[in-house]
């Protein structure tokens, strides 16, 4: 049994949205998603504020990075992060949250992969916490980033490596430790539910 989300970690995610959601140049900032998960399993706030304490050795502040502030919020654009964030809020205010996060979904999902998939990682920790503001920056984060796949391809004649490599051309600018994709391609070949992906694909 979970237990549920309290100030004492929410009070700590709205301090930590000083930080930025990347840092070191493409890491993701997991603060807010780990302060979460940890209330969830039973920590209590000493234990919270240690493990912020540790992250924010490394993370980046916001008022210390390029980004400009009154840029217009454009989807795929890194650099109108903070616009994007805004642009989020003034909607969740305006409209509520659940019409807000579901007219944003509706728009974003194509580029579920966008900043590793931590994009709609983080939105799902942050629609739990019911913070507008970290919804908020939740939805920057996934718009900013936003990369599509592109058009999924069905060719029986390509084994599941190639449909991998096919797919890591469409994120050519993310960095990924070398050998990264041929272990996903070995666990997935390994697992009784790849039969199903490839009949998917077939």
């Amino acid at each position: 049994m979970f237990s549920p989300l309290t100030e004492n970690s929410l009070q700590l995610v709205s301090q930590a949205h000083k930080y930025l959601p990347t840092y070191g140049g493409s890491l993701s900032n997991h603060l807010p998603m780990a302060l979460m998960a940890m209330e969830k399993i039973g920590a209590n706030r000493q234990q919270l504020e240690t493990e912020y304490r540790a992250h924010e050795q490394h993370l980046e502040l916001f008022s210390e990075s390029r980004l400009i502030n009154n840029l217009q919020p454009e989807r795929g654009n890194p650099d109108t992060l903070l616009a994007l964030i805004d642009f989020y809020h003034a909607d969740i205010v305006a409209n509520g949250m659940r019409e807000a996060v579901e007219k944003a979904i509706n728009e974003l999902l194509p580029g579920l992969a966008a900043a590793s998939f931590h994009g709609i990682i983080r939105l799902s920790y942050a629609v739990e916490s019911n913070s507008p503001h970290e919804v908020s920056h939740a939805l920057g984060l996934f718009a900013a980033n936003y990369v599509s796949p592109g058009p999924l391809i069905r060719d029986p004649m390509l084994t599941l490596e190639q449909h991998l490599g096919n797919a890591t051309t469409r994120f050519s600018d993310q960095k990924y430790p070398e050998g990264l994709f041929r272990m996903i391609s070995s666990f997935c070949l390994s697992n009784p539910d790849t039969k199903k992906l490839l009949q998917y694909l077939k």
